[in-house]
């Protein structure tokens, strides 16, 4: 059996710079504050998965209304509008976050 572990913190904030900068990722396309930096941080409760998800979610968010750049809660916000899409919208776990 698998057993995932939580990552600390400073982890999840390298990961989390990592895919905002690699061309793999958002290729640079957004800057983080240090607030939204710090609620990505605690939203992921120390799962890098859940990390990058709200990350591509609140910069799809973000980049679809023109704007490049998240700040404070930003990513909480994008994060409950994931759970609205998979709860009235999709009903599949692959699509969460694609319809921000």
């Amino acid at each position: 059996m698998l057993t995932l572990k939580t990552v600390d913190e400073v982890a999840i904030r390298d990961l989390v710079e990592r895919a905002r900068v690699d061309a793999r990722g958002l290729n640079d396309s957004v800057t983080i504050t240090d607030s939204a930096l710090e609620t990505l941080v605690r939203l992921s409760g120390g799962d890098a998965r859940r990390s990058l998800t709200y990350l591509a979610a609140s910069s799809g968010a973000a980049i679809s209304r023109g704007v490049h750049l998240l700040v404070g809660e930003q990513p909480a916000w994008a994060r409950t509008r994931l759970v609205v899409d998979y709860d009235l919208v999709c009903r599949h776990p692959s699509t969460v976050g694609w319809q921000v």
